[in-house]
């Protein structure tokens, strides 16, 4: 300016800006530590794009290195592989409804260690309306090996509690000592009766070599860590045993157990003698750190404790100690009482059992704890106890909780008698039963169910055999063409009511789970959709039935034929529980469980499910009766207005399909059905449509051999192809069929076999013993059983077809002509 230069500056204050950085930095380096610290990290998932986000957190758990950039798959592969199904579901809802989760689950690092983890993640859309799931990871492994350790504690307590071996319990303090290091292994030996050597006690994971040559280690300052530690009473730690000249004579042997470092401890009883050593062998050459000395010093006392017991000058002292602590830290409730039947002591577990806590109990009776009901019922029991100054075991009597609930109580007691034969009370210890008796209870419906299931299959089976002769009986005078218009009438209502037993018989089978499924992936909407118009019919006008399909439903395996059934009999019977009329209503609906739900579902899995669901508002189900309502004839209807076997052929089906069926009801309140089947990740595809009956097959010329155990049936079935016009030759079992294929020179065109048969030698062996002279041997074999059809291969075998009992003649012709024809 002016023919001169200038300089123009502008100066901006920037402390704010460097104080807003400096406590950002400040705030990320306290998260940074805070996840140190606490093994945690958080993360942020994109389920449909398939985008993973890491903190810092979780790369330091995985020991991932900082540039590694994982997708969500990479991500799961991290996981062990039964875990890997449940957290996906877990992200695929919280993605698309929010639910929160909480998943614990194993992993290998990247560096090859096997850890547990804590994963908990929730749902949310983010201001560019994407759904992610965010979450945190912590390693809780420490927290898992401290759980593992303590249960292994109190393992132990309750092995020297009981009075369990002395090499039980040392060796159960072994293990306790290894919770604590996967490579340690731990040994533990005693001083021998003449006070100068060490025997090998319990070492459960050394060689069986190594413990026989450490059975008999003198104790003395030089020989090996173990005799230093005893002799010296001082701890002593080799770091390398191939170079310390303390283990000079033992080298080969330390070689041969692959050792190489040795932390000997000695076991010091309170009075401070040596009662022998604890020690620790590593595979490598190492020294115990803070963390391992501690580990150590924690299982000596419970050695000491162990070893005292074989001392006869502690004996009483260590039985009242053993008793006081049996007594605290029992899973029982010990008890004392006195003449009058009042509690004059209680152990803290009755807190546990019952919401009490010991000083409450204090001058209570029994019957105080319990419903006026159960006290009526006890106090007779007890006064006949006291009266004859008897003992008691396994007494089981109702309580009450504090805060209400029964609990049931498995009491046993003896009398407490004074020096001169006065009563002065009872001591006894009482025990939780409930839930024994709840799983007893499940596991007598289920052993009922499974028998009267077997019992089911075979009256099926030999009804099976009746109504095939029979129904070959009715084929033969239906084709009489000279019976009247009357007698053919006759022959119909025949023929209604050998149908309904034939499906009186399949339903049996469906029970007792010997039918076999034709499955395929389907859409339980369309299936209910085409049962839609019937059922509109069974129900009748005055009840509403409601459905509406969700759609996008996961597709289920399942045989269309059955699922219909399952849904005729549930709807039927809401039906009958309405006479006066009300509402249907029919759902379907995708259900996933996180895990099981033993208590309240015994049959509840953890994995994603369809649920078809039929509610009624109708009387509802009385407890009593819910016990029963899958039993097979089974029925609250009069007589005449129901078989029983609906919601047992709903229950069959059901599990043959890998699924289960859970009942809401509350009488007055109507009930509700839900049938649950295993989703399936492939698309669904219509069901098959119902094949038309077809008309009667002519005859033929050919041979056939027909083997039936069943005499009747079989002179039928010869009788009935002889008709047709066939040469036909029988015999009674698998024996007598190759001895008369044999008569026969191999004449024979056609096999038509019973599967089932006695004589040792059932239709598939029979099959194979005569294709041996024929491998082109057609054959038919017949059976009730579908289900041992599929397990013997028989849909799958050339040249073989099932015939399933029973079956009428145009269906035994249709088949002959079949196979005879290789259609």
């Amino acid at each position: 300016m002016g023919g001169r230069k200038l300089v123009f500056c502008v100066c901006r204050d920037i402390t704010e800006r460097k104080h807003t950085e400096a406590v950002l930095r400040e705030n990320l380096f306290f998260r940074r530590e805070a996840e140190r610290i606490a093994k945690m990290g958080a993360w942020k998932v994109n389920v449909s794009a398939g985008s993973l986000y890491w903190t810092e957190g979780v790369y330091d758990i995985l020991r991932a290195p900082s540039d590694y950039r994982p997708s969500l798959e990479d991500g799961l592969r991290f996981y062990d592989e039964e875990s890997i199904p449940a957290l996906r579901a877990a992200l695929a809802a919280a993605a698309t409804h929010g639910t929160p989760f909480l998943l614990e689950s194993g992993l290998t690092t990247m560096d090859g260690r096997h850890i547990w983890t804590e994963v908990r993640g929730i749902g949310r859309v983010e201001e560019d309306g994407q759904a992610y799931v965010i979450g945190t990871f912590h390693d809780i492994t420490a927290r898992r090996e401290q759980e593992a350790y303590t249960r292994l504690h109190l393992e132990t307590l309750q092995l020297l509690a009981k009075d369990a071996p002395l090499v039980e319990v040392l060796e159960s303090i072994v293990r306790l000592l290894e919770s604590r290091n996967r490579d340690w292994i731990g040994s533990i030996l005693m001083v021998t009766e003449d006070g100068a050597h060490l025997s090998c006690a319990a070492a459960p994971k050394m060689p069986e070599f190594f413990r026989q040559a450490v059975a008999r280690v003198p104790i003395r300052e030089g020989i090996g860590s173990c005799g230093t530690a005893v002799a010296t009473r001082q701890k002593f730690y080799v770091e390398d045993v191939m170079t310390h000249p303390y283990w000079e004579e033992f080298r080969g042997l330390a070689r041969d157990a692959g050792v190489r470092s040795c932390w000997s401890n000695p076991i010091l009883s309170a009075q401070g003698e040596v009662l022998g050593a604890l020690a620790v062998y590593r595979a490598k050459p190492a020294l115990p750190g803070v963390a391992e000395i501690q580990a150590m010093d924690e299982v000596l006392n419970l050695a000491g404790l162990a070893i005292r017991k074989l001392r006869p000058e502690e004996a009483l002292r260590e039985r009242e100690e053993r008793f006081r602590d049996l007594v605290e830290t029992s899973y029982d409730w010990i008890w004392e009482m006195d003449a009058e039947g009042r509690y004059t002591y209680a152990s803290p577990r009755v807190a546990r059992l019952l919401g009490h806590p010991p000083e409450e109990i204090l001058g209570k009776t029994p019957f105080d704890l319990m419903p006026e009901a159960e006290a009526a019922r006890a106090r007779p029991v007890f006064a006949e106890i006291l009266a004859a100054r008897r003992p008691f075991t396994a007494l089981e009597r109702t309580h009450r909780h504090k805060d209400g609930r029964p609990v049931v109580l498995e009491s046993s007691g003896a009398p407490v008698l004074g020096a001169d034969g006065r009563l002065l009370g009872y001591r006894g210890m009482d025990r939780d039963v409930s839930e024994r008796l709840r799983l007893e209870a499940q596991l007598r419906q289920a052993q009922k169910l499974e028998a009267v299931g077997q019992l089911a299959g075979g009256v099926a089976h030999d009804f099976n055999n009746i109504l095939a002769a029979g129904m070959m009986h009715l084929g033969l005078l239906e084709m009489n063409q000279s019976l009247d218009a009357k007698t053919r009438a006759a022959l119909k209502d025949l023929d209604r009511g050998m149908q309904r037993a034939a499906t009186l018989t399949r339903q049996l089978l469906m029970f007792s789970r010997r039918s076999h499924l034709s499955v395929q992936p389907l859409d339980l909407d369309e299936v209910v959709a085409n049962l839609l118009k019937m059922l509109g019919r069974i129900i009748g006008e005055n009840i509403e039935l409601r459905f509406q399909p969700r759609g996008r439903l996961p597709a289920v395996e399942a045989d269309a034929g059955m699922l219909e059934q399952v849904v005729l009999n549930l709807v039927v019977n809401a039906r009958d529980a309405m006479p006066l009329g009300g509402a249907i209503t029919i759902d379907i609906e995708a259900r996933d469980f996180a895990s099981a739900d033993p208590a309240a579902h015994p049959e509840r899995r953890a994995g994603r499910f369809v649920r078809l669901s039929v509610a009624d508002n109708g009387t509802g189900i009385d407890a009593e009766t819910l016990k029963h309502i899958f039993e097979p004839f089974f029925t609250t209807k009069e007589v005449g207005k129901g078989s029983g076997l609906g919601l047992a052929t709903v229950h069959g089906i059901v599990a043959q399909h890998k699924g289960w069926v859970e009942v809401e009801t509350e009488p007055g309140r109507g009930s509700v059905f839900h049938v649950l089947l295993p989703a399936l990740d492939a698309s669904p595809v219509a069901a098959p449509a119902r094949a038309e009956e077809r008309p009667a097959v002519p005859g033929g010329r050919e041979c056939v051999l027909v083997v039936e155990d069943d005499d009747s049936l079989r002179e039928m079935v010869m009788v009935s192809l002889q008709l047709l016009g066939y040469e036909v030759h029988g015999a009674a079992n698998g024996p007598a069929g190759v001895e008369r294929w044999e008569a026969l020179q191999g004449r024979v065109d056609l096999l038509l076999t019973d599967m089932v048969m006695t004589a040792g030698m059932n239709g598939m062996e029979l099959i194979e013993k005569l294709r041996e002279k024929n491998p082109r041997l057609p054959a038919i074999i017949a059976s009730g059983y579908s289900s041992d059809m599929v397990k013997s291969g028989v849909p799958t075998l050339a040249g073989v077809r099932y015939l399933p009992k029973p079956f009428a003649i145009a269906a035994l012709a249709e088949l002959v002509r079949k196979s005879l024809s290789g259609e």
